[in-house]
């Protein structure tokens, strides 16, 4: 059997159009016909009902059944091939949502390269269900996130991920007094009902980060929080704070920055921990339970934990 073959069958039967699966493999449509034809001829069998639409004959349902899973098994032989010989090249997809992935991925790929130059590096960036699906399909090596809650993943910690109230200088000024400011100021962290009759900008409420404002506000006092901005991005969250736009709750990796010159009388934010026990939450990489990990996805994890290690 020609793995090419299967392959530009998957893509046929799964698109059940030649032309947009000629397109998606980059061949010309009479090319991709003579590969499906060479099957046909193979096994004797008509694999499509090419009458308008395409559909897959009873034969083209069996093989489809078990090609996606020859295939798998073809690729993790290959995986396992190049591993062994001398680790001279290799591929690592990494699964990451996009916002936490523009933060943490610039420093651990930086490492990752520096030790293993030859490693090529594919990028993911998709919510958590996303990133859990993709894993237990196999379709990415690893993911970084949070409890992806599946029997078929298994994951390792990264570190725990802390929350942060952001506050900016102008709001400090406006709704506290000289002395409530020096107080707040020389404390580390404190409950959010401190900023309870503050604006907030909050971040999209299917988020940890927006999904723990409101538990958080419902549990101190029972207050809601008045939101004057509301945005999907973390990063225009945080540049919303800046100017002044109203208290944000900020997960610590986004900060990694702004806590080096926070809490300065120069600053134009404050950061303090959010004093809370619901306020912290385990980042894990995880990858597929009981699947083969190639040398390069390992040495990743390594890096990973390392690179974050606090």
């Amino acid at each position: 059997m020609n793995f090419l073959n299967l392959h530009y069958f998957v893509v046929v039967a799964e698109e059940l159009n030649f032309s947009r699966a000629a397109k998606q493999l980059f061949i010309s449509q009479q090319s991709l016909s003579n590969h499906i034809k060479k099957l046909e001829n193979e096994y004797g069998v008509l694999l499509f009902d090419r009458h308008a639409p395409i559909s897959l004959t009873e034969a083209g349902e069996s093989l489809y059944s078990n090609a996606k899973e020859i295939l798998a098994l073809h690729k993790k032989a290959e995986k396992e091939l190049l591993d062994i010989k001398d680790f001279r090249r290799g591929e690592v997809t990494v699964g990451i949502a996009p916002s936490r992935g523009n933060i943490m991925l610039p420093r651990l790929i930086s490492e990752y390269h520096r030790r293993f130059p030859q490693v090529r590096i594919h990028v993911y960036e998709g919510d958590q269900s996303a990133l859990r699906e993709r894993l237990e399909l196999g379709k990415i090596d690893v993911a970084i996130g949070f409890d992806f809650a599946s029997e078929l993943i298994e994951t390792q910690p990264l570190f725990f991920e802390s929350q942060y109230i952001v506050v900016p200088a102008p709001i400090l000024q406006q709704y506290f007094s000289e002395e409530e400011r020096q107080q707040i100021m020389s404390s580390k962290s404190l409950p959010l009902q401190t900023f309870a009759h503050c604006p907030f900008v909050v971040a999209n409420s299917s988020s940890w980060t927006g999904q723990l404002l409101h538990q958080v506000s419902a549990k101190e006092g029972g207050f809601e929080p008045m939101v004057s901005a509301h945005t999907y991005n973390t990063m225009t969250m945080l540049a919303l704070c800046r100017a002044g736009i109203g208290v944000s709750l900020c997960a610590k990796t986004f900060l990694w920055d702004e806590l080096k010159k926070a809490n300065k009388p120069s600053s134009d934010l404050f950061c303090f921990l959010l004093d809370d026990s619901l306020a912290s939450s385990q980042l894990v990489i995880g990858t597929k339970k009981g699947g083969y990990h190639a040398r390069s996805v390992t040495e990743f994890i390594k890096a990973a934990k390392e690179v974050f290690d606090e």
